[in-house]
């Protein structure tokens, strides 16, 4: 992925997607700080999910918060610091963050459901915005990707060398990379809910974007 591919990916999302909608309430609904001992922001958690396409019943909305809840205090201490980014975490961070995928994916969310890897992810990315990507079906399928812990570690690798890649796009043009959201959707998301908008757009909903050539011929 190239800079100018990604501004264009998210440009076109912002005119056709309306998952900001959702994520725009359940960032107000936790001032941006989710706290997962708090039934509130569980409750947004699992609100922003179904708005971001995971069929959660909601009848099973307050099973699964108490899930969740106790699935937190088991997992936090192997989370990565909320402060590290995905191009600043190791690779025991990142085996770390497999394993708990891999525990929230099979967690129960019904009678007849887990919570299953796309969801799984979303949480994760909610948790920990600047290190864990969201992986819904048509990405994991584009790339021939499992729903294990194994295939999981692979997406987070992927995500980590197409950053790479943008790091050095940035340097050419004297950009700090962390700058990037501001300066391509004027909000403060992650650098991750960018490469998501561009997934999105590209992967799940299967835009083409034109080559330099072509946006330079009618510039």
């Amino acid at each position: 992925m190239r800079l100018y591919e990604l501004a264009y990916a998210c440009s076109v999302y912002r005119i056709f997607q309306n998952y900001d909608i959702a994520y725009d309430k359940f960032l107000d609904d936790t001032k941006a700080d989710l706290n997962m001992r708090k039934l509130e922001h569980r409750t947004a958690l699992l609100n922003w999910l179904n708005g971001w396409g995971c069929r959660i019943e909601s009848g099973f909305h307050p099973a699964i918060s108490a899930r969740l809840l106790d699935w937190f205090n088991n997992s936090e201490p192997k989370l990565p610091s909320i402060h590290k980014s995905l191009l600043q975490v190791s690779d025991t961070d990142l085996d770390n963050i497999a394993g708990i995928y891999e525990s929230l994916s099979s967690m129960k969310a019904s009678d007849s459901r887990s919570i299953a890897p796309t969801a799984a992810s979303k949480i994760l990315f909610a948790l920990r915005k600047d290190v864990c990507p969201p992986w819904d079906r048509a990405m994991r399928k584009k790339g021939n990707y499992a729903e294990d812990a194994k295939s999981y570690k692979e997406w987070l690798l992927k995500t980590k060398r197409t950053l790479s890649q943008l790091e050095e796009d940035c340097s050419k043009f004297g950009i700090n990379i962390y700058e990037l959201p501001k300066k391509i959707c004027g909000k403060q998301y992650s650098l991750l809910k960018l490469l998501d908008e561009y997934n999105l757009v590209v992967i799940t909903n299967r835009l083409n974007i034109p080559p330099p050539e072509t946006i330079g011929e009618w510039h």
